[in-house]
């Protein structure tokens, strides 16, 4: 009994630490000047309660990108040779 009373809340604490994970981690959208976010990853981030910015191609070099645990990058962003992929 008290055996599984401890797998039990154990289970439980795992639970709360996965889902408080989820819901701060932090995803940089980066796109192209002057193009539209699309909805189907939109939708997505939004359904798994992921937070996201929209950083546009002109703010790369301006932005902390270490404040960010993901980085999406869109398909015509001109300056992803700034972008920190490489490091951690």
């Amino acid at each position: 009994m008290k055996k599984k009373l401890v797998i039990f809340f154990l289970l439980i604490f795992v639970g709360i630490e996965f889902a408080s994970a989820q819901a701060v981690a932090n995803v940089a959208y980066v796109l192209e000047d002057g193009s539209t976010p699309s909805g189907k990853i939109t939708n997505i981030f939004n359904e798994i309660n992921l937070n996201y910015d929209i950083i546009r191609d002109s703010e790369i070099a301006t932005t902390n990108f270490s404040d960010y645990q993901i980085i999406v990058v869109g398909d015509s962003v001109d300056r992803d040779e700034l972008l920190p992929l490489t490091q951690k």
